[in-house]
C-alpha cells in the first residue's frame, strides 16, 4: 500500500532545465543598445579604416601603384598603360600610355604626371606638371559612332547657349610635350614642342601661357577617288553666306599669351613659313575679342586687333596692318604696306583701306557678302598701279573711280591716266552701265599728244554679240605712237568721224562701217576715208563708193551683193616705199565678185612689179586667182614669177598652182636657176573636223652639191582640234648620200624622231669645196631627238668618219696626203647640259681626244678638256708660203671652265723639234 500524502523525489534532470530556461531568458532593452553600439562602431572605424588604408596602398606606395595600372589594364577596356616609377599621387612615370575608341585613338610615350590630392579637399585638381617625349592622336570622323537620337528629332531643338560650369576647378601649372603628331583624316599636325599653363574654374578656361616650336599644318588638296567636284551655283538657296551658323563658346576662353615660332603651314603643293606668330584673345559665348595677333611671314608682317560676334551677320572691328617685304610670286613687290578696316557686318560691310609702296591705293567700298549677288559701293581714289613690278612697262594712275552694284549690273565712272610700250601717256574719262547684259558706254573720252578719240556706243552680249559705236577723232598724230613708227617712220595730222556696226552669232557674222568721213595727211600725201561698207560671214560686200587715199595708194570699193552680186575692188599702190621701210615696187589688185547669189564667182588679178626689200628682189610676180564660196570652196590660183633673188640664190622662174575644194586639192611647184625644185602635193581636207592629210608624191632638188630625190612618197596628217599629226619615214637620195628619216614621226607635243645619214661627204662637198682638196671617205651620222609637253627637248647624236685621206695641194709638185683611221664625234642634250666627246685618230698626223659641257641654265657653265698627241706639223707648212718650213710635233693638256661668256683656259702646250 502505497501512502500517496508522501512527497515524490523530483527528476534527476529537473536543474538542467531550470538552467536552460534562465540562459533563454530575453535580454533587456539597454543590453541590446550597447551591443549595437559596439557593432556599428567597430564598423565604421575599420572598414573605412581598412579601405583608406587600401586605397593610400594603391596610390601612395610603388608597388600600390603598379597593381593599380595593371589593374586598369585588366579591367578598363581600350586603355593600355605601362608602369616605370613614382605613384600615382605623386610624380607618377609612365613608359607607355594608349587610348582608342572607334575613330579616335590616343598613344603617349614617357608620361609624368606630378599632381596635389590635397587640392581634392578644396574642389579642385592642381596638376603641377605634366609632360610626355611622344604624343600622337589619330582622328577618322567617319569611324565616330553617331548619337541613336535622329537628326529628326533633335532639329527642332534649340541650343539653350548656356554655359558651362565646372563643379571644380582645374589648375595645370605646367604642362611639356615633345614631338606631338595629330592627324584628323587626311591633315596632319606636327609640332616639335608645345607647353602650357593654364586654369579653368568658374570664371572659364584661362591660358596663360601656350608656345609651340617646329608647328606644322598640311593639308591636303587631292580629292578623293570618289568625289565629286561641286557645282558653280550662286544661288541665294545655295549661298555659303546667306544663313551664317551661330557660334557659341560653352565656356568663356582667355588666352592670354600664345605664342608659335618656327611654324609651317602646307597647303596642296604650296608651302608658308611663319617665323612667329603672337596671339592674345579671349572668346565668350558669341563674341572674339583679339587683343593682339602679330604674324611674322617669309613675305611681310601683319598685326590684327579687334572684334568679332559668331551671331545675326556676324558684326565686326577689325583692324589689320600688313608690311610686305618680298612676295616670290610677285617679284619686285617689295617695302609695301597696307592698312585695313573692317566694321558693321557681313551684310553691310565697310572696307577702308590704305595702300602704300611703288603701288598704292585708297579704297572706300560697302558690300553685302550675305547675298549671291553680292551687293556693292565703291569708291577708288589716288591709285598708282604698275606692271611688272621691276622694271615697270604698264602703268595706270586712278584719280577717282565710282562704282555700285551686283555681280550682274554695275555703273561706273572713272578718271585716270594710263601709259604702257604701245602709245603715249592717255588721259582716259569714262562714264558705263552694264545692266541686263548690255555694256552702255555713255562716255569715253581718250587724250594724248597723239591725239583725241570721243566714242559712244553699246555692246549687247545676251545671246548673241553686237555692238554699235559712234567714233570721233581729232588731230592725230601717229608720229607720237613710238610702237607704229618702230619699222616705218610716219607724220599725220587728221581728224573724222564714222560708226561702226556689228553682230556675231554661232554661225553668222556682220561688220559694218558706216559715215567714213577722214581727212588730213599722212606722210606729206593726203588722208581721207569717206563712204559705207558691210561685210558679212559669206564675204558679201556693200559698199556705197568707199574710197580711201594714204600714201598715194588707192583704194575703191562699190557695189552691192544682193541678189545678184556686182563688185568691184581696186588697189593701186604706185610707190611701196611709203608703206615699206627699205622697200621699192609697186603693187596693182583688182577683184571682181559677180553672178548670183546662190553661186558668186570671185576673180582675183594682182601684179607685183620691180619689187626688192632686204637685198631681195622680184622682178615681176602675177597672181591669177578663182574662188567660188558655194561649191564646195572651189579654187584655183596660178603664181608666177619671172626672176627672184633670194639670198644669194638666183631663180629665173617660179610657177606655183593649186586647185581644188574643200575636200581635194592638187599643188605643184616648179623653179629654174641655182635650185631646181619639181613636186607635187595631194592632200585632202575636212573643215568640218579641221583634218588636213597630204602626200608629197614628187620632189627632185638639184643645187651645186647635186640632186636630190625622195624614195617614196611623204605622207603628213594633221587634226587641227588635237593639235597633233604624223609624218611618215622617208629617205631623201643622193648618187653618193643618203639621208633617211628612219620612223614615222608623231607630230604634236609628244614624239620623237631619228635622222640617219650615209655617204660619202667629200663626194657630196666636192663641187663646193676647193680644187685643192681631194677627200674621200665614208661617214656615218645616227640622231635621236625626243620633245614631250611641259619638258625640255633631247637629243643624242654620233658622227663617225671612218678610214678615209684627204689630198691638199699648195703646188702640183707638192701634194699632202693625210690618212686617218677614225674619227668619232659624240653629242647629247638633256635638261640641264649639252655634252660632246671628239676621238680623232691619224698615223703621222695626231692624235686627239677632247671633252665638252655646257650647262642650258642661265649661268652656261663650261667645262670640259682636250687632249692633242703629237700633232705633226709638217703637212700644213705647204699652206704658209711666208715660211721657210714648218714642223714639230705639238702636244697639249688644256682644261676649260668658267662660262660660254667668260671662258677660261688653263694647261700646258709642248713643241718638240723632231
Amino acid at each position: 500500500m502505497i501512502d500517496k500524502t508522501t512527497p515524490q523525489t523530483p527528476p534527476v534532470n529537473e536543474p538542467t532545465q531550470t538552467t536552460a530556461k534562465q540562459k533563454r531568458a530575453p535580454l533587456s532593452l539597454q543590453a541590446k543598445i550597447w551591443r549595437s553600439i559596439k557593432l556599428y562602431t567597430r564598423i565604421l572605424v575599420y572598414v573605412p579604416l581598412v579601405l583608406l588604408m587600401l586605397f593610400a596602398v594603391l596610390i601612395g606606395t610603388p608597388f600600390g601603384s603598379k597593381v593599380t595600372v595593371v589593374l586598369v589594364n585588366q579591367f578598363v577596356n581600350d586603355i593600355t598603360a605601362h608602369y616605370h616609377s613614382g605613384t600615382l599621387n605623386n610624380d607618377l612615370k609612365l613608359d607607355q600610355l594608349t587610348w582608342s575608341m572607334p575613330g579616335i585613338s590616343v598613344a603617349a610615350q614617357d608620361v609624368e604626371l606630378n599632381w596635389l590630392p590635397t587640392c581634392l579637399i578644396n574642389s579642385q585638381v592642381c596638376v603641377s606638371n605634366l609632360s610626355a617625349s611622344k604624343l600622337s592622336v589619330d582622328i577618322v570622323t567617319d569611324d565616330i559612332p553617331h548619337s541613336a537620337q535622329s537628326e529628326e528629332a533633335i532639329a527642332p531643338e534649340q541650343p539653350s547657349h548656356q554655359e558651362l560650369l565646372l563643379p571644380i576647378t582645374i589648375s595645370l601649372n605646367k604642362a611639356q610635350f615633345k614631338q606631338v603628331d595629330v592627324t584628323v583624316n587626311q591633315m596632319t599636325f606636327h609640332a616639335d614642342e608645345l607647353a602650357t599653363e593654364a586654369i579653368w574654374n568658374e570664371s572659364g578656361l584661362q591660358v596663360d601661357r601656350l608656345s609651340s616650336l617646329g608647328l606644322m599644318v598640311n593639308i591636303p588638296t587631292n580629292p578623293t577617288p570618289n568625289q565629286q567636284e561641286p557645282e558653280d551655283d550662286t544661288s541665294e538657296n545655295n549661298w555659303p553666306l546667306a544663313s551664317l551658323p551661330q557660334i557659341h563658346m560653352p565656356f568663356p576662353l582667355k588666352v592670354k599669351q600664345f605664342e608659335a615660332t618656327q611654324s609651317q603651314l602646307i597647303i596642296g603643293e604650296r608651302i608658308d613659313h611663319f617665323s612667329l606668330i603672337r596671339l592674345g584673345a579671349s572668346f565668350r559665348a558669341f563674341q572674339l575679342s583679339i587683343s593682339q595677333l602679330d604674324i611674322e611671314h617669309d613675305y611681310g608682317d601683319v598685326t590684327v586687333i579687334g572684334d568679332l560676334a559668331f551671331e545675326q551677320h556676324y558684326p565686326l572691328t577689325l583692324k589689320l596692318q600688313a608690311n610686305i617685304k618680298d612676295v616670290a610670286e610677285l617679284p619686285g613687290l617689295t617695302n609695301h604696306s597696307l592698312r585695313l578696316e573692317l566694321t558693321q557686318d557681313l551684310s553691310q560691310l565697310n572696307i577702308n583701306a590704305i595702300a602704300k609702296g611703288d603701288n598704292r591705293f585708297n579704297l572706300a567700298a560697302t558690300v553685302d557678302l550675305t547675298s549671291a549677288q553680292l551687293a556693292y559701293q565703291l569708291e577708288l581714289n589716288d591709285a598708282y598701279l604698275q606692271w611688272p613690278m621691276l622694271q615697270p612697262q604698264y602703268m595706270t594712275q586712278i584719280k577717282q573711280l565710282t562704282s555700285k552694284g551686283d555681280l550682274h549690273d554695275q555703273i561706273a565712272k572713272l578718271q585716270g591716266q594710263l601709259t604702257t610700250p604701245y602709245h603715249p601717256n592717255l588721259d582716259i574719262v569714262a562714264d558705263i552701265d552694264n545692266r541686263n547684259k548690255t555694256l552702255k558706254v555713255n562716255q569715253l573720252s581718250v587724250k594724248s599728244i597723239a591725239g583725241n578719240i570721243d566714242l559712244d556706243g553699246q555692246l549687247s552680249y545676251k545671246n548673241n554679240l553686237n555692238w554699235q559705236a559712234n567714233v570721233i577723232t581729232n588731230d592725230i598724230k601717229l608720229q607720237h605712237i613710238d610702237y607704229l613708227t618702230q619699222s616705218t617712220p610716219m607724220t599725220s595730222l587728221f581728224s573724222g568721224r564714222f560708226t561702226s556696226q556689228g553682230i556675231v552669232s554661232k554661225n553668222d557674222w556682220q561688220l559694218a562701217i558706216e559715215q567714213a568721213d577722214l581727212s588730213g595727211r599722212l606722210n606729206g600725201y593726203p588722208l581721207n576715208l569717206q563712204g559705207n561698207i558691210t561685210i558679212n560671214q559669206a564675204l558679201a560686200v556693200n559698199a556705197d563708193n568707199l574710197q580711201a587715199h594714204a600714201l598715194g595708194a588707192h583704194l575703191i570699193v562699190n557695189g552691192t551683193a544682193d541678189t545678184i552680186w556686182d563688185i568691184d575692188a581696186e588697189l593701186n599702190v604706185p610707190d611701196l616705199k611709203q608703206w615699206l621701210k627699205g622697200g621699192r615696187g609697186s603693187i596693182y589688185a583688182k577683184v571682181d565678185v559677180s553672178g548670183n547669189s546662190a553661186n558668186p564667182i570671185v576673180d582675183v588679178d594682182a601684179q607685183i612689179n620691180k619689187l626688192s626689200y632686204s637685198g631681195s628682189k622680184i622682178d615681176n610676180v602675177s597672181l591669177v586667182a578663182n574662188y567660188r564660196p558655194y561649191e564646195q570652196h572651189r579654187y584655183s590660183i596660178d603664181i608666177k614669177n619671172s626672176l627672184l633673188f633670194w639670198n644669194n640664190y638666183k631663180l629665173s622662174d617660179l610657177t606655183l598652182h593649186s586647185d581644188g575644194d574643200q575636200y581635194l586639192q592638187q599643188t605643184t611647184l616648179t623653179t629654174l636657176g641655182d635650185i631646181v625644185i619639181n613636186s607635187q602635193l595631194a592632200s585632202t581636207s575636212d573643215l568640218d573636223k579641221q583634218l588636213f592629210k597630204g602626200t608629197l608624191t614628187q620632189f627632185n632638188m638639184t643645187n651645186a652639191l647635186g640632186m636630190w630625190q625622195q624614195d617614196n612618197p611623204i605622207t603628213i596628217n594633221w587634226d587641227q582640234l588635237k593639235q597633233s599629226g604624223n609624218l611618215s619615214r622617208f629617205c631623201l637620195v643622193h648618187p653618193h648620200n643618203k639621208l633617211c628619216l628612219v620612223n614615222d614621226i608623231s607630230l604634236g607635243h609628244t614624239g620623237q624622231a631619228n635622222i640617219n645619214f650615209s655617204g660619202n661627204p667629200g663626194q657630196l662637198l666636192a663641187p663646193i669645196l676647193s680644187k685643192k682638196i681631194i677627200w674621200d671617205g665614208q661617214a656615218a651620222l645616227t640622231s635621236e631627238v625626243n620633245w614631250a609637253k611641259g619638258k625640255k627637248p633631247t637629243a643624242d647624236l654620233q658622227f663617225t668618219l671612218m678610214p678615209g685621206n684627204i689630198t691638199l695641194t699648195r703646188a702640183k709638185t707638192n701634194p699632202v696626203s693625210i690618212d686617218y683611221q677614225q674619227l668619232l664625234l659624240h653629242a647629247s642634250l638633256d635638261e640641264k647640259k649639252v655634252t660632246s666627246s671628239l676621238s680623232f685618230n691619224s698615223s703621222g698626223i695626231a692624235n686627239w681626244q677632247s671633252q665638252l659641257s655646257v650647262n642650258i641654265t642661265p649661268d652656261r657653265v663650261l667645262q670640259g678638256n682636250i687632249d692633242i698627241n703629237e700633232l705633226n706639223l709638217a703637212p700644213f707648212g705647204e699652206f704658209f708660203p711666208r715660211l721657210a718650213t714648218l714642223e714639230g710635233l705639238l702636244s697639249s693638256r688644256l682644261t676649260l671652265n668658267g662660262s660660254l661668256m667668260d671662258p677660261r683656259v688653263s694647261g700646258n702646250i709642248k713643241l718638240s723639234c723632231r
